[in-house]
């Protein structure tokens, strides 16, 4: 079964953690079309586009997700903690495919957050910097964090963007050996990376894409 790689997006219109500028739905939605036009130029497989909660969305209505390829088995998120934690629930799927007498190689998939640069880049501490403030305060929601669901502290940043964090935040090689061994141990068809977090600049989601497109899936097959 061939591995696909792509991008998901809510179409979120999130204030920028710092200024606290909003951009306008028109910005928002060329913003997110400029997106899924960078993923299919640099040959990416799939662009989702979903319905969001508990932000200003471009897309306030639920959209009907867009996916390149077929057979959807299963999907997955994981926002914050060990991404290992999944591997009982695709345990737990593939056995029930057994007890219906289905076919177990039925597609699991795998949705998470997501910036990557360029090794060069991941060698500078300005790349975490950048992604800190939009991924600590929203990917246990996926959203705005509440009083009771406190932002990650540095550290815990740093952890979650780690071998075995929930986070695909880093350089160009440490992505594609986090997503070798997600795909191994996960027995992943796809992973949907989610490329526009909490106001996260579009330069760099656009980067993101582009690296996801020239670089790891090219290194994934």
């Amino acid at each position: 079964m061939t591995f696909r790689l792509g991008i998901a997006t809510w179409g979120e219109r999130a204030p920028h953690p710092d200024t606290g500028e909003l951009p306008s739905p028109r910005e928002g939605f060329l913003q997110l079309t400029e997106l899924a036009r960078t993923a299919d130029r640099v040959g990416l497989d799939i662009v989702a586009v979903g319905e969001g909660h508990g932000a200003e969305h471009v897309n306030p209505d639920p959209l009907q997700l867009l996916a390149a390829g077929h057979g959807i088995g299963v999907m997955l998120n994981v926002m914050e903690g060990r991404w290992d934690q999944l591997v009982p629930y695709v345990k737990a799927y593939r056995e029930a495919l057994r007890g219906f007498r289905r076919s177990t190689r039925s597609a699991v998939g795998l949705l998470l957050p997501g910036l990557v640069v360029s090794d060069d880049d991941a060698r500078s501490p300005d790349a975490l910097t950048l992604a800190y403030p939009h991924f600590a305060a929203s990917t246990r929601t996926f959203g705005a964090a509440s009083a009771d669901d406190p932002a990650w502290t540095p550290e815990e940043f740093r952890e979650q963007c780690g071998p075995e964090g929930a986070l695909l935040v880093g350089g160009v090689s440490d992505v594609v050996t986090k997503l070798r061994a997600m795909r191994e141990t996960l027995d992943l068809d796809r992973v949907l990376v989610r490329v526009d977090v909490n106001g996260l600049p579009h330069d760099a989601a656009l980067r993101t894409v582009e690296l996801l497109g020239r670089e790891v899936l090219p290194a994934l097959r």
